[in-house]
């Protein structure tokens, strides 16, 4: 075998190791030593491409590193500027979004640190002060030792408890900017957050169950369409929710920590990663169907659900929907077409799609910026006013 067919053995090596990365990547989540063989390859993969590549093409190899090395500052350094709302483009936006949130973003419940495995809700937090930062953000999570980001105190005899999820929970900012701490400094009431990120209905029913404090006089639930899936499992086996095994629950950590994490030419691969997925969306765009499409049967699970809790809860219940980017009034006005053919008792629906605007979200991440939960807070707080709902 001459050099030029050696090289081409080795350049095929490379592109087979990098296909091996790229398509099946979930092999590397289960086992911890697997994680960083994941870590290895993906530069070992290129170092072969560039090796040989460079040797086929008679060049020296330097010049294929520099531009190697100069996508991944670039794609770094894009992502950084970003994060300081410095693109206006909608289409550089939702590249840099894309992989942020597919190759980079840390997720506080699959972060080993600060996620804990539960046999009955998944996951939940764990008790304790953690960082939690990305592009645009450093916050601090209090988690109490129930598992959620609220403190002690709360738990006892709270006027308001808010379930949701991570708009909710208040991803991104600091635990006094989120809107149920703005809503409790403006109400005078004492406000529990259960909320926690990526709950569906089905789950936030499910702490509100496990916590139920008597003391509460109205109910505060944030919507959001990624709940759907979710709780159309927990209706179809009859208001009981599978959960997954503690062994999913490390894979999604594996994952995680791959994402949350740099090895070398990571955002080379991240870039390389989102052509694939980019093709693949647009090879099946015509057949595809959004996910989350409003339809009558995940209405009608959603206030099954809201039926389980008026069982058990006899004060008012305020529903409303936060969406990522951008709150739309699809789904208010689904809901009130609902409750106008199906009337349930002391829900109201407030309606937040009317005071929020792409400059109250974060560029990169979907969830609300401080002046986002601001602006819910103060025009939630009106709301209860207008609506004699506050019980002070």
């Amino acid at each position: 075998m001459n050099k030029n067919q050696q090289n081409i053995v080795l350049l095929f090596l490379g592109i087979f190791l990098l296909t091996i990365a790229l398509f099946r990547s979930s092999f590397f989540w289960n086992d911890d030593r697997l994680v960083w063989v994941f870590k290895g390859l993906v530069p070992l993969s290129i170092f072969l491409i560039m090796i040989s590549g460079s040797r086929l093409l008679k060049a020296r190899w330097i010049y294929l590193l520099i531009p190697l090395l100069l996508v991944e500052f670039l794609l770094f350094a894009s992502l950084e500027a970003a994060g300081q709302k410095q693109y206006s483009s909608t289409l550089v936006r939702s590249i840099l979004r894309d992989i942020y949130t597919n190759n980079d973003r840390n997720i506080p419940f699959l972060d080993k640190q600060m996620g804990r495995y539960d046999s009955t809700l998944f996951y939940t937090l764990n008790p304790g002060c953690w960082e939690f930062s990305g592009f645009e953000f450093s916050t601090s999570l209090q988690v109490s030792k129930e598992g959620v980001r609220d403190d002690e105190a709360s738990f006892l005899h709270p006027g308001i408890v808010t379930l949701g999820d991570s708009h909710a929970m208040g991803w991104g900012v600091e635990q006094n900017e989120s809107f149920p701490e703005v809503l409790a400094k403006m109400s005078g009431e004492k406000v529990l957050n259960l909320s926690m990120a990526s709950y569906g209905t089905a789950r936030e029913y499910l702490t509100w169950k496990k916590f139920n404090p008597d003391s509460c006089d109205l109910l505060i639930l944030q919507f959001c369409t990624n709940d759907i899936d979710e709780n159309r499992e927990f209706v179809k086996h009859r208001m009981q929710l599978p959960i997954s095994t503690v062994e999913a629950f490390r894979k999604w950590q594996r994952q995680n920590s791959i994402n949350s994490s740099y090895f070398p030419f990571k955002y080379t691969y991240a870039a390389i990663e989102y052509l694939k997925r980019a093709s693949r969306n647009w090879l099946t765009s015509k057949r595809a169907h959004s996910p989350y499409e409003i339809s009558p049967l995940w209405l009608e699970d959603f206030f099954s659900i809201i039926r389980l809790i008026r069982k058990d809860f006899n004060g008012n219940i305020v529903v409303f929907n936060l969406e990522s980017h951008n709150t739309t009034p699809d789904v208010y006005n689904r809901f009130k077409d609902y409750l106008s053919l199906h009337p349930i008792e002391h829900i109201y629906l407030f309606p937040s799609y009317q005071y929020l605007t792409k400059e109250d979200y974060f560029t990169l991440d979907d969830h609300m910026n401080p002046q986002g939960h601001y602006k819910i807070a103060t025009q939630l707080m009106d709301y209860l006013t207008r609506e004699n709902l506050l019980t002070h």
